[in-house]
């Protein structure tokens, strides 16, 4: 009698449940991986309010703005001696405000390997960060976006 009653239950739920929208309908961003070697993207991350994807792969960094697809902008790593790992980008993160972006890279010279760029121009480097000369494997930016860490 129990099991009947959960059945019935259950089948009333199904009949008079607000419908859910059709997977058409709902949107989602397919990123387009051509460009990255397969197998080579290492890392992704969302800014605060969903609207930018970045992914790291390969020697490149790539945004896209989620609500439409596009591609907004390719960060570029070493692109010298391709089969070495000097230039790939290994790590990102959004900051708290969306102010910034940070990559972390293989890098392992004097210059530092966790870079910034500025949302509003990713055609350049805003800073490259002192003391981390190794390779940045991981990012991350604290909830009120003081502080930043990177490992590697």
């Amino acid at each position: 009698m129990t099991r009947s009653l959960l059945h019935f239950a259950i089948l009333l739920l199904c009949l008079f449940w607000p419908a859910r929208t059709t997977i058409a309908e709902e949107r989602f961003l397919i990123a387009d991986a051509d460009g990255f070697s397969p197998g080579t993207i290492r890392d992704i991350a969302l800014n605060k309010d969903g609207t930018l994807l970045a992914a790291a792969g390969g020697k490149q960094v790539r945004v896209w703005n989620v609500e439409t697809g596009t591609l907004l902008a390719t960060l570029r790593g070493y692109q010298l001696a391709p089969y070495l790992k000097l230039g790939r980008a290994n790590a990102v993160a959004f900051s708290p405000d969306d102010e910034y972006l940070i990559v972390g890279v293989s890098d392992n010279t004097d210059e530092g390997s966790t870079r910034m760029y500025r949302l509003k121009d990713l055609n350049s480097i805003d800073s490259v960060l002192a003391g981390h000369t190794a390779c940045s494997d991981r990012v991350a930016f604290s909830k009120d976006g003081r502080y930043f860490s990177s490992y590697g």
